[in-house]
């Protein structure tokens, strides 16, 4: 099958940075992102409107030429764009093709009168040729100039707790595979946070330790303020049952606020410093039920279920925040289980299979991709908490 390349500048000034990703996601639909330019701001052409966002982006696609453009006009349609007889009016977002298989349109060729056109173009690749093989670093310098500049978008940070290991350390490493920069919160585990460290660099992206003990009542959370912080993942657990913690005044207490306080702590921060922003906290699928050997670690658990709705109803549209509940994913430290037992297990719960972190990491990466999901705790148990 032979795959048609295209060169794409997007533009918004309405809701400007979720329109262009909105209008990437729906892109992805019906074609491969080959790659992006930085994203650019640029004032309005006509006084009095809001400054534009502008990127390029290259695409591979099977559709023609024809084909693409009825698409990108409905997904014009679908983000809201009313085409006017005025070209520099403001608009929710502006798809336009510039380049089809190494070839300028000619309809295309105006635009690149105007630098914050060219400036993403050459963004995305320097060596472009304009025409009579002029280069388009040549063209720009021939334009009048206007205010341009960039901005760093493209980088995005997550805050995930309890990175060092297991379910932390699953859910750090996939966000570092997605291009985000991490926080990586750790107690006591410091070589394997460190190793954490060195794959999540080997993906290019930045990781830094924040060493933290989430059981103390006077957890410093002052790191929130210091960084824009995209994602916060409430990931760190203790987990101990009722016999211990009844016996051990100060276990429980660390239960208590490991598993409930610290995480509230940490929302109501992020919340407090960022502008906008994601959580996702991680329960347990025995939410449901209201008798258990573990019913000090399951009320923990229950109360950050309610605050994960209470938090997404009080904060919406700015802050959305979302739970999974997930059954056996991993077995309790210190377990040997064999295959045979596993599979007696999975036969009387009468799972599907055992679960894993590949799909923790799976729903995770759905809820913070699907802006529209908030409010929710998905049960990522096979069906076990229907019993």
């Amino acid at each position: 099958m032979t795959l048609n390349e295209y060169i794409l500048i997007l533009g918004s000034n309405i809701d400007r940075e979720n329109n262009i990703s909105r209008a990437c996601r729906l892109i992805e639909n019906m074609a491969v992102i080959e790659k992006k330019s930085a994203v650019f701001e640029t004032p309005s052409i006509k006084k009095g409107l809001p400054a534009f966002l502008d990127q390029a982006i290259v695409v591979k696609t099977a559709l023609d030429l024809s084909t693409i453009k009825t698409e990108l006009l409905a997904i014009e349609k679908q983000l809201g764009r009313v085409r006017t007889s005025d070209a520099f009016a403001s608009r929710t977002i502006d798809i336009d093709i510039m380049v089809h298989n190494g070839s300028w349109l000619v309809d295309s060729k105006k635009d690149l009168n105007y630098p914050q056109i060219v400036k993403p173009l050459m963004d995305l690749d320097i060596g472009l040729a304009y025409e009579d093989g002029q280069s388009l670093y040549h063209h720009f310098t021939s334009l009048e100039k206007t205010d341009i500049r960039r901005i760093r978008s493209d980088r995005r940070t997550a805050l995930v707790t309890g990175s060092a290991k297991r379910v932390g350390r699953a859910l750090a490493i996939a966000f570092a595979k997605e291009g985000f920069d991490l926080i990586l919160h750790y107690n006591h585990s410091k070589n394997d946070i460190k190793q954490v460290q060195k794959i999540i660099e080997q993906y290019g992206q930045k990781g830094h330790l924040w060493q933290a003990d989430l059981g103390n009542r006077d957890l410093d959370v002052s790191i929130i303020k210091e960084q824009k912080i995209d994602l916060l993942i409430n990931s760190a657990a203790s987990f101990y049952d009722d016999q211990v913690v009844d016996n051990d005044r100060q276990i429980k207490e660390k239960q208590w606020h490991i598993n409930f306080m610290s995480p509230l702590k940490l929302i109501e921060q992020y919340i407090h410093s960022q502008k906008c922003g994601h959580v996702i906290n991680i329960l347990d699928n025995a939410i449901t039920r209201n008798d258990s050997p573990h019913n000090h670690y399951m009320m923990t658990k229950k109360l950050l279920g309610d605050i994960t709705k209470q938090k997404a109803a009080q904060h919406r549209p700015q802050f959305r925040v979302n739970a999974i509940a997930p059954g056996w994913i991993m077995d309790p430290v210190g377990s040997s289980r064999s295959h045979e037992e596993n599979k007696r297990i999975i036969e009387k719960k009468a799972l599907p299979r055992k679960g894993d972190t590949a799909d923790l990491v799976d729903t995770s990466l759905f809820l913070h991709k699907n802006d529209y999901v908030n409010g929710q705790v998905i049960f990522l148990d096979g069906g076990r908490h229907l019993s």
